[in-house]
């Protein structure tokens, strides 16, 4: 069993506000853009609704995801009251400007500024917009830029599939919110949104193989993304792994007699809590979980696997011809995270000279100012 550290963060954005009847939240994720938005008017609590009538919402504006207009101001522009309401529901002038504007209040210049000064989100929003097809002219005049098709990275602008194609709430449980991300996640590991497991993770490495698609066709870096967001979508929901990721690709052996093989490493990560201190239970039942995770995948056929591939990306022509080969799983490694302990308190020898050190200090300055005193009573 491996036992490694990890950095523990309060993360003010993981206990979420009011989120009742709603999607279960993983305790093992972070949500960055707090949940509270995701949940559907008539679930709320009446102090809620109240809240988010002061803030300009009703009940069709809040649960519409097509063109709000109440949601066109970006934080500077809200009044003070506004913005205490907005921080009451867990949101700071990063997150309100990323998953509740999606930027769309900044002008091109104001976006540009954000390159070199913004948060994690805010200073990548221009050269995302640029990827979507905007430059300044048609961000800040009336030229229309045709809508692209859900891509995930449309998330690091504070959307999901959901909110981008427009559907109103509630949103199915199986959903992924707006930058919901794995408590490990890299893109929020040392920021605020960073959030502490008091558990594990066990991981479990896997390969899967296919024919009919090669490095080659990956070549185009868009292609290759997409390809490893539709594998690790349908593994992902056939499994019933909390993340699954993909590590390394390489050509199968059967690349030189003139067929195209792809292998594709993959992890599967299935987080579990602890109350308090981790104990051979707990484990056992982890480890039980994550076999279940691969047991599922194991049973499922070759052609059911490439139909949830497919359908997770039913415009990735390269997926056309493709088949699926039985996946290969190796042993789960079990990691448990611990408070970083690495920083000690003083010790009492430290502290004395500690002290020592500021008796000393103290002298050397009165002596100084003594001196000072002499001088200035002779003139």
């Amino acid at each position: 069993m491996k036992i490694v550290n990890f950095l523990v963060v309060t993360a003010v954005l993981s206990t979420q506000v009011g989120a009742e009847d709603c999607k279960t939240l993983s305790e093992t994720n972070a949500y960055v853009c707090p949940a509270v938005r995701y949940c559907k008017w008539e679930s709320q609590t009446e102090e809620k609704r109240t809240m988010f009538g002061t803030i300009g919402y009703d009940e069709s504006s809040w649960d519409s995801f097509d063109g709000n207009e109440r949601d066109k101001e970006v934080w500077s522009e809200l009044s003070p009251d506004e913005q205490d309401v907005w921080t009451e529901l867990l949101y700071d002038a990063e997150t309100y400007n990323t998953c509740i504007n999606h930027f769309t209040g900044f002008t091109w210049k104001e976006l540009e500024e954000l390159e070199g000064m913004g948060g994690v989100f805010s200073q990548g929003a221009k050269s995302l917009y640029e990827e979507l097809g905007y430059n300044a002219t048609s961000w800040d005049g009336d030229e229309i830029v045709e809508k692209v098709d859900w891509d995930n990275k449309l998330m690091f602008i504070g959307h999901n599939e959901q909110s981008w194609d427009g559907n109103s709430l509630p949103w199915e449980e199986i959903a992924t919110y707006p930058l919901e991300l794995p408590c490990n996640d890299p893109l929020i590991a040392g920021t605020l949104y960073e959030c502490f497991i008091e558990g594990g993770v066990i991981t479990t490495p896997a390969k899967a193989g296919f024919d009919g698609v090669s490095l080659a066709d990956l070549k185009d870096e868009k292609v290759n993304e997409d390809f490893d967001n539709a594998v690790t979508t349908a593994m992902k929901k056939i499994s019933g792994a909390d993340v699954v990721t993909v590590t390394g690709k390489s050509d199968g052996a059967t690349r030189g007699y003139g067929k195209k093989s792809l292998l594709v490493d993959l992890e599967l990560l299935t987080f579990f809590t602890c109350d308090g201190e981790c104990n051979d239970e707990t484990v056992a039942d982890a480890v039980a979980k994550a076999k279940q995770t691969t047991d599922d995948l194991a049973a499922v056929s070759s052609g059911d696997l490439m139909t949830e591939i497919k359908a997770a990306d039913s415009n990735l022509d390269i997926l056309e011809e493709v088949t699926a080969a039985p996946m290969v799983f190796q042993e789960p490694v079990t990691e448990i995270n611990e408070p970083d302990t690495d920083e000690e308190p003083d010790t009492d020898d430290e502290a004395e000279e500690d002290g020592f050190l500021i008796a000393v200090l103290n002298a050397i300055l009165d002596f100084i100012l003594g001196i000072i005193d002499f001088f200035y009573f002779l003139n």
